[in-house]
């Protein structure tokens, strides 16, 4: 996934389950000026990245929607720059929080502040109580063994975990680079540049995403509904968002390979309505790329 887009947002607040009692409400604030608000107490922060101007909203304790309402006016949310109120929703997720995107096309993750969370300048990054994380993989493992979400996700027993560890690490040589490297040729930099997609080199990511694919169908699904057993875990929330970005040109790398749409359509089975509403800025791409 690329860092710097609006991608990297939906997974990591799609953790089904309900909040422990005795954690703090949690709050965001925007990459550009939200520094003299990370000393408050009792909040946690999640930066995530957006390519557009769609700032993020209050979720309340239990609640399983962004209300659409941010407890800061749209000055102070970005130095003085208004925006209208966004619709972006965060279903699911594990505790109430508030989130804001960063928009890194607009060079956000790059001011001083965000800098402060993290001198990589890259999102996601959240902020609990003082503890800074940043890296998906890290995050979605933190969230799922800090708060009380559904074993399933990231299970107890030392085997489970192990192998979802053990993708989680392929992921990150394979299906991650591979689904960008289409994302980014095909979605990103005729966005930024106003060119079209170079063929020679979609032609040869294609290539590479297809072998990761092959790995994907003969040896994580060879004999599992799931990639890493018998249930939906973080590993295939991770590789679902990989492999849906392309559909941002209105490529679907899933549809033709029966066993993994078969796999999609389970993870959309298991997610519900969370799915499509995580995605949902990818289908209006889907939608544009076929005018």
């Amino acid at each position: 996934m690329y860092r710097q887009s609006s991608w990297d947002i939906g997974w990591f607040l799609t953790l089904p389950g309900r909040h422990d009692e005795s954690t703090t409400q949690m709050e965001a604030y925007p990459g550009q000026n939200g520094s003299s608000s990370l000393s408050q107490s009792g909040k946690t922060q999640v930066h995530s990245c957006d390519n557009g101007s769609t700032p993020g909203s209050e979720i309340k304790e239990g609640a399983l929607r962004l209300s659409g309402k941010s407890e800061l006016g749209n000055e102070q949310l970005r130095g003085g720059k208004k925006f209208d109120p966004g619709t972006w929703k965060a279903q699911g997720s594990p505790c109430g929080h508030n989130v804001y995107l960063c928009t890194c096309l607009a060079g956000e993750q790059k001011t001083p502040e965000f800098t402060k969370l993290n001198p990589m300048q890259k999102v996601p990054v959240i902020v609990d109580n003082g503890f800074v994380l940043t890296e998906s993989d890290a995050i979605l493992k933190y969230l799922a063994t800090t708060y009380k979400v559904p074993h399933h996700w990231y299970p107890q027993d030392p085997k489970i975990r192990a192998r979802i560890n053990e993708y989680t690490s392929w992921h990150q040589t394979n299906t991650r680079p591979h689904a960008a490297r289409v994302f980014i040729l095909e979605v990103l930099m005729p966005r930024m540049t106003g060119n079209p997609p170079d063929a020679k080199k979609v032609e040869r990511a294609l290539a590479d995403l297809s072998e990761t694919l092959d790995k994907l169908e003969s040896v994580f699904l060879k004999r599992q509904p799931f990639l890493c057993g018998d249930e939906i875990t973080l590993a295939d929330l991770l590789a679902i968002c990989e492999l849906m970005q392309p559909l941002g040109s209105g490529r679907d790398v899933l549809k033709d390979r029966p066993k993994l749409d078969a796999w999609r359509e389970r993870i959309k089975s298991a997610m519900k309505d969370t799915f499509d509403e995580v995605h949902m800025y990818l289908y209006r791409l889907r939608d544009k790329a076929r005018l």
